[in-house]
């Protein structure tokens, strides 16, 4: 079952989402009962066990993480991992050119 999170604020210290961060890669937790890096955050929110993190990023700025989660230990392989960096690298691009077409309109109102 998906559950809508946008908006939802992690720590970075501490969490997946950070280091991915930090980073600046996919990573994986595989289970949060050994793996400290797995927000308390998300898993008790969301019953999460597993989750990937991968980072979104404004140049070569890190600002934000898409974070998946699994209420299932091991859920995610290395090909879960490749697909979420696409996915990020599509959001990077996506808002990248958001923001150029936004100060386009911008500079052509003025």
């Amino acid at each position: 079952v998906a559950r809508s999170v946008r908006g939802l604020r992690v720590p970075i210290a501490g969490s997946l989402a950070g280091r991915a961060m930090a980073e600046m890669r996919v990573l994986r937790g595989d289970d949060r009962s050994s793996e400290p890096g797995i927000s308390a955050a998300i898993a008790s929110q969301f019953d999460a066990r597993a989750v990937l993190a991968a980072p979104l990023r404004r140049g070569a700025e890190a600002i934000g993480a898409v974070v998946v989660t699994s209420n299932r230990a091991d859920a995610f392989d290395e090909r879960d991992m490749a697909t979420l960096q696409i996915l990020a690298e599509a959001l990077n691009l996506a808002m990248q050119r958001a923001a150029a077409t936004h100060e386009l309109r911008t500079s052509e109102a003025e």
